[in-house]
């Protein structure tokens, strides 16, 4: 029996349907396999590493937050253990650095607050101290929440960008970020410890954020 002469329509329909899903399926593969590539990456950049960060600190808004860790003292001078921080929150009107290193004391050390409000003078130490006890708490909380930390894929558009390397005998780890998850836990573990004797943050909160700034937006 002969086939209608319409059926050879169907047919080139049907494998100009499949055509189009396989090349659906790949594009879709495509994207998938970037994103998946993507995603690897960020959270590769967003965990701890070993070794000191100053290296990895590039781009622009990386070049600024290595210029302020300049400011500190290399981690070669935080031995036995220690901490070198940077906090630069968006839309705050100051910048932080500081390092702190176990003495028979405590914890000892300084804090520069760089002002973004044009003004010209060099910024200038804060001494910093903590007891045995706050300085020991500090490092067992922050190494507890490190401990755990595997990077995350998720991009954060504004928050308090926090450059953080963490010294013990010769090892240093370090990391970077602006993620809450994370990087606003180390932040505020440290405000905490330090602002109870630190008057020149009271004005302050615990994302280093003015507290009229975040009054201002209504948060």
């Amino acid at each position: 029996m002969k086939s209608p002469p319409w059926l050879r329509y169907v047919h080139w329909f049907g494998y100009l349907s499949s055509f189009i899903v396989i090349l659906q399926l790949i594009a879709l593969s495509y994207i998938g396999g970037n994103e998946w590539i993507r995603q690897q990456s960020r959270r590769d950049e967003t965990r701890m590493h070993s070794g000191s960060i100053i290296n990895r600190l590039t781009g622009e808004f990386y070049g600024e937050a290595k210029a302020i860790l300049n400011v500190l003292p290399p981690p070669s001078t935080l031995v036995p253990e220690g901490l070198r921080f940077v906090a630069m929150p968006s839309f705050g009107d100051t910048y932080f650095a500081l390092s702190l290193r176990r003495t028979p004391t405590g914890g000892d050390g300084e804090m520069f607050m760089i002002s973004l409000q044009g003004q010209d003078d060099e910024p200038k130490p804060v001494q910093i101290h903590l007891s045995v006890e706050s300085f020991t708490k500090l490092l067992a909380d922050l190494d507890t929440i490190s401990a755990s930390w595997q990077g995350e894929a998720s991009w954060w558009t504004d928050g308090t960008g926090v450059v953080f390397e963490r010294v013990r005998g010769t090892e240093i780890t370090s990391g970077m970020g602006n993620s809450p998850n994370f990087y606003g836990k180390v932040g505020e573990i440290i405000f905490n410890a330090l602002q109870p004797s630190t008057p020149q943050l009271a004005r302050f909160q615990k994302d280093w954020r003015p507290k009229e700034a975040t009054e201002g937006n209504g948060r």
